[in-house]
């Protein structure tokens, strides 16, 4: 059913632009931002159905990332992903569990599934007294903060670079209380142009357990909510301390990034 299809790989994700905006238009829930880094760096192969361009696919290594169809040829996703995986040699995928075009024929070819991250995908700002908020300022960083930043006791925001180009790009804001450094927080847009932003917050141990995290969470949220942006989050499955977090702040999610892992060839 799926012979008329063919692959061919492009040097990059940007020639088949018109199909991947098709792709983020029509996916219920926002990009990841962490897999958007993967899918940007990764092989792009274009389908075509009778010389017509369909759809394409993105593949790092051996994972599948992405893989998109027009609304006319979805239907043919359970029969041309064997195809893919086998002439691709792909071992797994990577799949949000919004993206239904990718979702139902991985489960298909499935061997083992595993839980990977929390997509936070939902908020709703529940309503808290004056009284109860923890007193804080806030101020955008400056290069100059770099080495009060770093010195944050925290495992996510690590990497010199990045933090120094998240604040060269005004990304990145202080949180302050008579002069020492609550916590920072990111907001950074998951994909340029869109109106999705993922934000995420450290706070240093000394202000941990008293109400800042959840307070600056919910904040950061609800400032970008009104600039018109569309906060989103996520993190490990295994990090139980970020979920409860996010769900005190009003995040709550029903979404997963899973990895399916496929049958080797030998028992395809």
């Amino acid at each position: 059913m799926d012979m008329r299809f063919t692959f061919s790989e492009r040097a990059s994700l940007a020639e088949v632009s018109a199909l991947r905006e098709q792709y983020l238009d029509e996916l219920p829930e926002a990009q990841d931002a962490l897999l958007e880094a993967r899918v940007s760096a990764g092989r792009c192969h274009a389908i075509h159905l009778a010389g017509a361009p369909c759809g394409y696919f993105v593949v790092a290594d051996d994972t599948l990332l992405e893989l998109h169809l027009t609304p006319e040829t979805a239907r043919f996703a359970i029969f041309l992903l064997p195809r893919i995986v086998a002439e691709h040699a792909i071992r797994a995928a990577l799949v949000k569990t919004f993206d239904h075009v990718l979702l139902a024929p991985a489960l298909d070819l499935a061997r083992e599934v595993r839980v990977l991250g929390v997509l936070v995908r939902e908020f709703e700002a529940p309503e808290t007294p004056e009284s109860e908020r923890a007193p804080y300022t806030q101020r955008p960083a400056s290069v100059d903060d770099l080495p009060r930043i770093r010195a944050i006791e925290q495992d996510v925001f690590t990497h010199p670079e990045r933090l120094r180009r998240v604040i060269e790009a005004q990304q990145l804001h202080l949180f302050e209380h008579d002069g020492a450094l609550i916590g920072f927080g990111i907001v950074r847009p998951v994909i340029a142009g869109r109106a999705d932003v993922e934000i995420g917050i450290a706070v240093d141990v000394p202000f941990r357990s008293k109400g800042y995290a959840v307070q600056l969470l919910r904040d950061m949220a609800e400032q970008c909510r009104a600039r018109g942006l569309n906060p989103v989050c996520g993190c490990a499955r295994s990090n139980e301390a970020s979920i409860r977090t996010g769900l005190r702040a009003g995040f709550s999610s029903r979404h997963r990034l899973i990895e399916v892992r496929f049958a080797s060839d030998e028992k395809r």
